[in-house]
């Protein structure tokens, strides 16, 4: 018997800053707001360590009763919930850049025979990134890691809102990371290593980490080129997890399956151990990408 699946989270709780003194302070993009429920400052704190994402209207039902519609009210206008429609979406062509022969050539044969439909071009240098259209999904794969290179995708990408989906190598492991179209608002690539980097710095025992070296390196070095030699069994780990990315997001062809959770998750593929893992995507706060200008 087929799962029955939830309907769509009426609200996307937004990126939020919380700050804890006599009173409880919250800061979105819309200014600060003084929180003097108790049982609203105590769900937003539960929303800022779960990192809660999406939100239904039976979840305040069964705390706020009969405020709630009041509450929702609140929390639009002040910005910390937006409603949440349903994202309809179109692929005109799928764009493979990889710096790699085999993931390259294995992801386009697993594209071509899951998805004849979708036609696929493949690219092997940025300057070819000249112009997107805003159905077309760039897959990126970089084995070879340059700052300035995943920036030049990352603001090509913003500039004509197509889907991109981008993976490389970092750390020793690999990542992918969320489905990011500019008009959807979810944390950006930038967003993504600036998180990243943050938990790399973090050491206990007050010894140096490898993020803290390299940024050591990058003070002298702005092109350097983060790089791990692959062996054939973790290029296809590679390729195979970027093809199923992509086909959980395409599903049987007229995303009708699309998960507003799922699209926002980052992968990570420990390579010594062949194992994946995944965690949700959250805006890094020296990002403005989340802001509608």
């Amino acid at each position: 018997m087929k799962e029955e699946t939830r309907k769509l989270p009426e609200y996307k709780i937004l990126p939020f800053f919380l700050f804890e003194g006599k009173e409880k302070l919250v800061q979105t993009d819309n200014g600060i707001v003084v929180i003097k429920d108790p049982k609203l400052g105590e769900l937003i704190k539960k929303w800022d360590t779960t990192h809660k994402r999406y939100l239904y209207t039976d979840e305040l039902e069964k705390i706020f009763s009969t405020r709630t519609s009041e509450l929702i009210e609140f929390l639009l206008s002040n910005r910390l919930l937006q409603k949440n429609s349903k994202k309809t979406l179109k692929i005109d062509k799928i764009i493979i850049f990889s710096d790699n022969e085999q993931i390259e050539n294995q992801i386009s044969e697993y594209l071509k025979s899951e998805f004849p439909v979708f036609p696929i071009q493949i690219i092997h240098t940025i300057e070819q990134i000249e112009s997107l259209n805003q159905n077309d999904l760039l897959l990126v794969s970089l084995t070879k890691y340059s700052f300035e290179i995943a920036e030049i995708i990352r603001r090509k990408t913003m500039k004509f809102n197509n889907l991109l989906l981008f993976g490389h190598v970092y750390a020793g492991n690999y990542y992918i990371d969320n489905f990011y179209k500019k008009e959807w608002f979810l944390p950006c690539h930038k967003c993504i290593m600036g998180n990243l980097q943050a938990q790399l710095r973090m050491n206990n025992f007050g010894e140096e980490t490898y993020q803290s070296v390299l940024d050591q390196i990058y003070k002298t070095d702005e092109n350097i080129i983060i790089s791990k030699n692959l062996y054939a069994h973790q290029k296809s780990l590679i390729a195979l997890a970027l093809f199923e990315k992509v086909e959980h997001f395409i599903g049987n062809g007229d995303f009708s399956d699309i998960n507003p959770e799922k699209i926002s998750m980052v992968t990570m593929i420990d390579l010594n151990e062949n194992k994946l893992s995944e965690d949700f995507s959250i805006h890094w706060e020296l990002c403005d990408c989340y802001e509608r200008k």
